[in-house]
């Protein structure tokens, strides 16, 4: 069932933070406590987390044929954080148990083939969210281990890591939820810390006012730093998006089949074939020779780079 619900909302006297959020930036977790509207999410992450609902049976089967038993699903957790906060999640299993007879929980993750790339490549450490998330399970279930399983929606690849230990300490997950509380009961939203790939919902929130202060202030090295950080989360949603609708686009293009015209529901698909004519600028430079260069116009503009430094 689907919960509209802020990543962090009240509940009787105390502060819900869900598990699967309370990896976001504590400036996103306070934003969240101080009544702020986020942002609709991107179209792209509604079809993922409901790709990633259904994905959750396929990949359960997929484990059950390997041997794996599977039971105690969608659990609840609820771990206490001081004297005001709960963190709050469910399990997508209580138990998965393989041959050898180690009794650990199930977390499930679908991802589409570039975020299936970069999971490979950095793990945990390109997805706070998903480490904090997978920390609180483990920490809700008494310290059991876990499998942590992730499926390329697009190949069906899947891969499975056994974690002994939690990706984050516990303890570092708790710190941040005390500090967004403390940020709430001051009224203020803190220095955004966000590493997540996605888009920040709060996003709005990080304006140029705040900017020109610290340009005042000689900071402009930790704002380069923080837009840098912004800007590759941009690019990352701007591919995904793109990838994304391409494709949707020929899955449409698909079950409309010969038709060239439908009407479903409150869409119209239009779909026609097109020609393009595009200027062959190597034969007209044939004809014309030098002269080409007479035709051309030009114009200035700065070229910026944004590249992300790897550690040594």
């Amino acid at each position: 069932m689907s919960d509209d619900r802020p990543i962090v909302y009240r509940e009787a006297d105390k502060w819900i933070f869900r598990a699967s959020a309370v990896g976001s930036s504590i400036r996103e977790l306070a934003a969240a406590m101080l009544g702020y509207e986020p942002l609709p999410a991107p179209d792209y992450l509604m079809a993922a987390a409901a790709a990633g609902n259904a994905y959750e049976l396929v990949v359960k089967a997929m484990l059950r044929d390997q041997g794996h038993r599977i039971s105690g699903e969608q659990s609840q957790i609820e771990i206490p954080v001081g004297d005001d906060a709960v963190i709050r999640g469910h399990l997508d299993s209580w138990h998965i148990v393989d041959e050898d007879n180690t009794d650990r929980i199930l977390e499930i993750k679908s991802m589409s083939e570039s975020v299936f790339a970069r999971w490979v490549r950095s793990g945990f450490d390109s997805f706070p969210e998903y480490a904090a998330q997978v920390t609180c399970y483990m920490e809700g279930a008494g310290g059991r281990p876990a499998v942590y399983a992730t499926i390329n929606r697009d190949t069906n690849q899947l891969l499975t890591r056994i974690l002994d230990e939690p990706p984050v300490p516990f303890t570092e997950v708790a710190d941040r939820v005390l500090r967004a509380v403390q940020a709430a009961d001051e009224g203020v939203l803190p220095t955004c810390d966000r590493k997540s790939p996605y888009m920040c919902p709060y996003h709005y929130l990080c304006d140029f006012p705040d900017v020109q202060v610290e340009k005042l202030q000689g900071e402009s090295e930790s704002i380069l730093a923080r837009l840098g950080l912004q800007y590759n989360q941009a690019r990352i949603a701007e591919k995904l998006a793109s990838a994304r609708k391409s494709e949707l686009a020929e899955q449409i293009k698909q079950t409309l089949g010969s038709r060239s015209h439908v009407s479903a529901g409150s869409w119209v698909f239009n779909c026609t074939e097109l020609t393009r004519k595009k200027l062959n600028e190597a034969a007209l430079r044939g004809e014309l020779g030098a002269r080409l260069d007479e035709f051309y116009t030009e114009t200035s503009y700065k070229r910026l780079l944004v590249k992300e430094t790897k550690p040594a």
